[in-house]
């Protein structure tokens, strides 16, 4: 009894001697660092260093944590090697256990260590409210159509103004072909009415899209632009003639709209468009 009283004594007196030396280099590294106010208990200082502190205890015990498991599945790894002794096979078992019973008491202090963090409640946050979100989600969604009008307005004009060159560089090609190729001339022309009563149905989507007041942008057809490449490009042959026909065609187009607007089967357009066409 006499000896644990003096072992008591002895430790007691080495955890005060502990303690002097301890306050003595804080008041040293305080003189130091001028430092005048020490932190309380509940300031701001003390409050953020010990959410800090909590917080480096918090990924030291998930990093122990990791660390354990990794080596439980490599030890699990080696015990299914084909190969392995029955010695070696025990060893590995009871290397096993011990790691389980390691990885609860990691597992314990991951635990205790996540419930002394202090979370904030992110459920009073905005994000997370759900008329906001659809809020947000509107709004992004509204700045994207924005974008794609822009895009529509210049691809609108590029696809009528493609329309209009191929039905110019076509009619050049037939009516060249009038004299010295008729069978050909014929052939191209049969192709040419299905490729036009396409062209027919997408005209009349696009002029619906035009005829709209909101509509901004460009109406008038653009002008094609000949490529640099060593690809060469046939010559548009935009002549009087075909200039009158292709106007008199879009005025024929107009007429389908009406037609189509009326909730008319799309076949029916093409076989129009087709009709508009069959003229040379």
């Amino acid at each position: 009894m006499h000896i644990a009283i003096n072992q008591a004594q002895i430790q007691v007196d080495g955890a005060y001697l502990k303690l002097q030396n301890a306050e003595a280099m804080a008041s040293h590294l305080e003189i130091q660092l001028g430092i005048d106010k020490q932190w309380e208990i509940g300031s701001e200082p003390y409050s953020q260093f010990r959410q800090e502190a909590s917080l480096l205890t918090y990924r030291t015990a998930l990093d122990d944590l990791e660390r354990l498991v990794v080596m439980h599945l490599f030890e699990l790894l080696k015990l299914s090697l084909s190969g392995t002794g029955y010695k070696l096979h025990q060893q590995i078992s009871k290397a096993l256990q011990r790691r389980l019973e390691a990885i609860q008491t990691a597992l314990n202090r991951y635990n205790m260590q996540a419930a002394a963090l202090s979370h904030s409640d992110i459920h009073t946050l905005d994000w997370t409210k759900p008329a906001h979100r659809e809020a947000m989600v509107k709004y992004f969604k509204l700045k994207c159509a924005q974008e794609e009008i822009q895009h529509l307005n210049v691809e609108i004009c590029r696809v009528r103004t493609a329309i209009r060159d191929k039905e110019f560089t076509v009619n050049a090609a037939i009516d060249s072909l009038l004299i010295s190729n008729e069978p050909v001339r014929l052939e191209l022309q049969r192709q040419w009415c299905r490729h036009a009563a396409v062209n027919a149905v997408h005209l009349c989507r696009l002029d619906r899209i035009m005829s709209q007041e909101s509509f901004s942008g460009k109406r008038d057809l653009g002008t094609r632009l000949k490529d640099m490449s060593s690809c060469e490009i046939p010559e548009i042959i935009c002549t009087a003639d075909h200039q009158e026909q292709f106007e008199q065609r879009m005025t024929a187009l107009t007429m389908l709209r009406s037609d189509e607007q009326s909730g008319g089967d799309i076949l029916e357009h093409e076989k129009q468009g087709q009709d508009i066409y069959d003229d040379p």
